[in-house]
């Protein structure tokens, strides 16, 4: 099964490429996106263009894909067009993902996160491997992504998400860490 998954952001949006083969998941890479919709005025379809050209080359690249899933944005009080920004780039991706026929889901941060922290402690590994430190080998949105695309494993095959997390963590993200860049 492979599965592209992602934390869009306005500005930090990662992706993450899974392959799960039996019980066996490999890291293919993560990267952040190089051409996130930012601006909102005026004409779109320049910037939506370059969005759907990079999500192409990534589908040809590591493709073809079971499911996508990516993190739904709920707004926590941030001014801005940064909700909108990403409500327009995942229906980019949901229009994207029926014309190619993947299955396409969007989640909530608390879904994954909650059934993260049921096993492990989330905040405590960003720590551990200083993955909010600008001196990262990845960026912590990228962690979260590659989390988004287990969950996503998880929820697919009708299992407990995270269920035996706690026993192979550290070696997950040791593999997370030293993954290829797409």
């Amino acid at each position: 099964m492979r599965i592209l998954s992602g934390d869009p952001g306005k500005v930090n949006f990662a992706l993450s490429v899974l392959n799960v083969d039996g019980n066996k998941l490999d890291i293919i890479g993560t990267r952040m996106f190089g051409s996130p919709i930012q601006n909102l005025t005026g004409d779109l379809r320049s910037v939506t263009k370059k969005f759907i050209d990079e999500i192409s080359s990534i589908d040809k690249q590591y493709g073809p894909f079971d499911a996508m899933c990516f993190e739904r944005f709920q707004s926590r009080g941030l001014g801005g067009n940064t909700i909108e920004a990403i409500s327009i780039m995942l229906g980019v991706m949901a229009f994207y993902c029926h014309k190619k026929k993947i299955p396409f889901f969007v989640i909530t941060a608390s879904q994954w996160k909650n059934a993260f922290n049921r096993h492990e402690n989330l905040k405590a590994l960003y720590a551990e491997y200083n993955l909010t430190s600008k001196k990262s080998k990845k960026a912590i949105h990228e962690f979260d992504a590659m989390l988004i695309g287990v969950y996503t494993f998880y929820k697919l095959n009708e299992l407990t998400p995270f269920a035996g997390i706690q026993k192979q963590i550290h070696k997950l993200i040791d593999r997370f860490l030293n993954s290829p860049k797409l």
